[in-house]
């Protein structure tokens, strides 16, 4: 059985290596899509390539879009954060001995669920009174 596992181990640990390979070609495949934009987006505006004002443009973007994900990162965290909190209030999660019960709030246990049928008498199901309702 050990064996089985060792043997797992080191074949699955090219198939991660893999993985981090493909990731990493991702990140910097997204890095420079961005970088060309960017550069795209300066030169519109009338940026010369291989200036300090170009590259304070570029850096002025990549601070923007920046501070752009932190501030959706910190609106995904408040909203986690009500999400929990919300939970924590939640009815079904409160102790059943802090839950209000029949007689906590002035109803009777034994006549809850009843009806005041026409016969004047208290029934669960008033279809078998007298007059039927």
């Amino acid at each position: 059985m050990m064996k089985l596992v060792a043997i797992t181990a080191i074949l699955a640990l090219p198939l991660a290596l893999s993985a981090c390979d493909e990731i990493n070609e991702w990140e910097a495949e997204i890095d420079a899509e961005q970088q060309a934009a960017d550069l795209k987006k300066c030169n519109s505006q009338g940026f010369v390539t291989g200036t300090n004002a170009m590259a304070t443009c570029m850096a002025t973007i990549s601070n923007e879009r920046q501070a752009a994900q932190a501030r959706a990162e910190a609106s995904y965290q408040a909203s986690e954060a009500r999400k929990k909190a919300k939970k924590k209030t939640d009815i079904s999660r409160v102790p059943a001995s802090t839950r209000p019960t029949a007689e906590s709030m002035g109803v009777d246990p034994g006549t809850a669920n009843m009806t005041r049928c026409s016969d004047g008498a208290l029934r669960e199901d008033c279809s078998f009174a007298p007059l039927g309702y």
